[in-house]
C-alpha cells in the first residue's frame, strides 16, 4: 500500500514537472514517513552505528539523489555522523564498515533536521542505491534512541550494523522495527530550471 501511494505521488509529481508547469522546485522528496519520538531505536553502548535504507523501484531511475535529510531527537552524546550512498551494502571487515561505493559526507549531529548535500548528485539506476548515515555514541547510563522511525515496517527500509550489536553483518529490521525516517531529496534532469 505505502509503495503503490509512493508511486502514484512521484508519477503526479514527475507529470507536473515534466509538464513544463513553472514550479521554483526541481525537487522531489521521498521519505518512508515523518519521524516521530514515539518510534526510534538505540542503546547504551558506546559504538559506531551505521544505518540505511534501500531505494530500488522502477519509478525512481534516472533520478538523482542530491541530499538527504536527517532527524535526531538530540544531539547530545553523538558525534562523528557522515551521510552517504552505496549501490550494494559496504562490506563490514573486523567489525566496522567498509568505505560505501559512491560517496560519503561529513556533517555535524544537531536536533531536529540537518539536510547534508552530496559532492555530486547521483543517479539512480535499476540496481537501487542504498541511502545511508553513521555516527558514533557515547556510552550512556539510560538507553538513547538516535535513529528514528516511522509506525510501518517494509523490506529493505531500515537496514542496521553496529560495531557492538550488530557487529558481523548487515540486518534488515522488516517486520521487527519502523521504517527509516529520512527523506531523500530527489532531483529529476527532465525537472525545469
Amino acid at each position: 500500500m505505502t509503495r503503490r501511494f509512493f508511486r502514484f505521488c512521484l508519477a503526479a509529481a514527475l507529470t507536473v514537472l515534466g509538464g513544463g508547469s513553472a514550479l521554483a522546485a526541481d525537487q522531489i522528496v521521498f521519505s518512508y514517513g515523518e519521524p516521530s519520538l514515539s518510534f526510534g531505536t538505540g542503546g547504551k553502548n558506546a559504538e559506531t552505528v551505521d544505518v540505511c535504507m534501500q531505494l530500488k523501484d522502477p519509478a525512481l531511475v534516472g533520478l538523482q539523489v542530491s541530499a538527504v535529510r536527517i532527524s535526531f531527537p538530540s544531539a547530545e552524546h553523538l558525534s562523528d555522523a557522515s551521510a552517504w550512498l552505496s549501490v550494494d551494502l559496504p562490506a563490514i571487515k573486523s567489525g566496522k564498515m567498509q568505505a560505501p561505493d559512491v560517496c560519503q559526507q561529513s556533517f555535524d549531529v544537531a536536533e531536529g533536521f540537518t539536510e547534508v548535500a552530496f559532492p555530486e548528485p547521483y543517479t539512480i539506476t535499476a540496481d537501487g542505491v542504498h541511502v545511508g548515515y553513521s555516527f558514533a555514541m557515547e556510552k550512556v547510563e539510560e538507553a538513547l534512541k538516535p535513529i528514528q522511525t516511522t509506525g510501518y515496517t517494509s523490506p529493505g527500509a531500515f537496514i542496521i550494523h553496529s560495531t557492538k550489536i550488530y557487529r558481523t553483518t548487515w540486518q534488515d529490521r522488516y517486520g521487527q522495527a519502523g521504517q527509516l525516517a529520512v527523506q531523500v531529496v530527489l532531483t529529476s534532469a527532465t525537472c525545469p530550471k
